[in-house]
């Protein structure tokens, strides 16, 4: 019949058009890939003071449809303090992925939608004598009048470890994000970010006490930055720490610091069992309990301190434990105590009050 003769003339010449753009785009991709990849890490490349150092770069269109992504394989940014040379790894990662609208590169509008950084790690170390090892980028330059031609919108990770290093106050922080996202309007000297995802908490340690070890973490929550000021505001938001649930809030700036993390009425017997260091758990989870435990952890530090603070509080009211095998048992347990350190382990303090 005519009509279906028709329809299979426009099937086959729609299927053709589309084959012949497919292999047009590929094409072309192929044949300019080397020119993007160079357009783009010469741009980027300006932004640093440090050498970046990476085994190849690549163009992918397909798997972002319809963005277009340049790929940095095996990526590796050394220590970059200012008066010395450290020998360590500031970033490493198997692949960060620039993601762009091909129409802004098209005409040279560098604007990245998203970076994400997959299987690495980003190392922020503070030496002994105070300096920083994150010192790779290039001064900002007050350019008001003119057009930037370089932002991001987003940053992305997948498996990626981030650890915060202070040899100088001996606060360590040991982080694997498993799959988070950053965004924000990055290149306003005020802005709002937000981060929502998973990650787990490998290790918090501050002087020699362990304070949180393993545990997973979910995270939904929002800052104010004023690059001016360099200033950092947290609002009270919910956090899931072993899917118990936690109040977080704080600011930072130049002169002084506050972040506080708090919970009332929590369970006892879940506190024990998602909470505590892997080789109490051991012990401790073989328990029966109940029982609320309040807990509140206070980070500060100023400009008359060269480190930082902590202070965390814990109570147990009305506790009850009974153990599997003999069935001991211990209620009306009441307990209060503390632990407070400035990063010196001569003078950490554990105190345990009004045990009953």
């Amino acid at each position: 019949m005519i009509w279906k003769t028709k329809i299979w003339k426009i099937i086959k010449w729609t299927l053709v058009s589309i084959t012949s753009l497919v292999l047009l785009l590929t094409l072309l991709l192929y044949i300019f890939e080397d020119k993007i990849c160079n357009a783009v890490l010469l741009e980027v490349g300006k932004e640093f003071r440090e050498p970046v150092y990476f085994e190849s770069a690549d163009v992918t269109f397909w798997s972002t449809f319809p963005n277009l992504a340049v790929n940095i394989n095996q990526v590796r940014i050394n220590d970059a303090y200012i008066s010395f040379k450290g020998n360590q790894q500031l970033l490493k990662a198997k692949r960060i992925r620039l993601v762009f609208n091909p129409w802004d590169l098209w005409k040279e509008n560098y604007h990245i939608k998203v970076i994400e950084f997959k299987q690495g790690e980003l190392n922020l170390r503070t030496a002994t004598n105070g300096e920083n090892n994150y010192n790779v980028l290039k001064a900002t330059k007050n350019k008001s009048n003119e057009p930037l031609t370089f932002s991001i919108g987003a940053f992305r990770t997948v498996d990626f470890n981030f650890n915060y290093l202070d040899s100088q106050s001996n606060q360590f922080v040991r982080t694997s994000l498993k799959a988070m996202n950053f965004s924000g309007n990055f290149q306003k000297d005020k802005f709002a970010v937000t981060a929502k995802g998973d990650l787990n908490l490998n290790q918090v340690k501050s002087g020699e006490i362990i304070m949180v070890n393993n545990k997973p973490v979910k995270l939904d929550i929002s800052a104010n930055v004023n690059t001016l000021l360099k200033t950092i505001q947290v609002p009270i938001c919910r956090v899931q720490i072993a899917e118990i649930p936690f109040l977080m809030g704080g600011a930072y700036s130049p002169d002084s610091m506050r972040f506080d993390l708090n919970a009332k009425a929590l369970p006892l017997a879940e506190v024990v069992n998602k909470l505590s260091i892997q080789e109490a758990q051991n012990e401790l989870v073989k328990y029966k309990g109940s029982g609320k435990v309040d807990f509140s952890l206070v980070l500060t530090s100023d400009s008359s301190a060269s480190k930082p603070n902590v202070l965390c509080n814990f109570k147990v009211t009305d506790g009850y434990l009974q153990e599997p095998l003999k069935r001991t048992k211990i209620s009306k347990l009441s307990l209060e105590g503390s632990y407070k350190g400035n990063g010196n382990p001569k003078f950490d303090q554990l105190l345990l009050n009004n045990l009953e």
